[in-house]
């Protein structure tokens, strides 16, 4: 449904944004569906697909290859980084699929820091932070975002159902937020009403505006 909606954006300003399929993919057949209704690429997790077995993994690289996709690498452990490099990986995403709280797998994402930069490579490195926590997940990407080893941050959850009207305006936070060169300071007023408020049912919390971020 994302890759439907967005291709509906095709010729317009702004254009379709790249989809990217997060799932268990396990095989070619799959990832050749996924590019067939128009997702950019896939994740694979290197994990479970080293787990089931070793070749799979570059395989799954190399098939994404073929159709002209570059596959995001999910790794929890730095020892899945040099596999995955050397079956020609180049976007790797480090993610601890746990349901530990943010705080802890934001510290876990921290830890890894230094055994990224120790290894040799021309790869980029997303760290992963939960949306949706109500304006800790902008303290947390900024924090990661500093850190040497880290290219840039992942928001797992902030897009799950390509009906919700509440992506746009929260997607648009969120950039606004962390690539506004101006803000250097952000705060956040949760007891303002409105979108994204205590009054928003439970709704994405933490949104903000000029009044709200400086």
């Amino acid at each position: 449904m994302f890759a439907k909606e967005q291709s509906s954006a095709k010729g317009k300003f702004p254009g379709p944004v790249p989809i990217v399929w997060r799932k268990d993919f396990s095989s070619i057949q799959e990832i050749a569906f996924a590019k067939s209704i128009g997702c950019y690429s896939v994740t694979l997790i290197a994990d479970k697909l080293v787990a089931k077995a070793p070749e799979m993994l570059p395989n799954l690289i190399h098939a994404c290859h073929a159709l002209g996709m570059e596959p995001l690498i999910e790794v929890n452990d730095q020892a899945l980084i040099a596999p995955a490099l050397q079956a020609g990986a180049k976007c790797i995403n480090v993610r601890f699929s746990s349901g530990a709280v943010a705080s802890f797998l934001v510290y876990a994402t921290k830890s890894m820091s230094s055994d990224i930069t120790k290894i040799a490579g021309d790869f980029a490195v997303l760290a992963t932070v939960q949306a949706r926590q109500g304006a800790a997940e902008i303290e947390q990407a900024q924090a990661l975002i500093g850190l040497e080893g880290y290219n840039g941050v992942l928001f797992s959850g902030a897009l799950l159902d390509a009906r919700d009207k509440e992506n746009i305006p929260y997607c648009g936070y969120l950039a606004d937020v962390l690539l506004n060169k101006r803000s250097t300071t952000i705060k956040i007023n949760e007891a303002k009403p409105g979108p994204g408020g205590p009054n928003s049912g439970g709704k994405a919390q933490g949104w903000g505006n000029e009044g709200t971020h400086v």
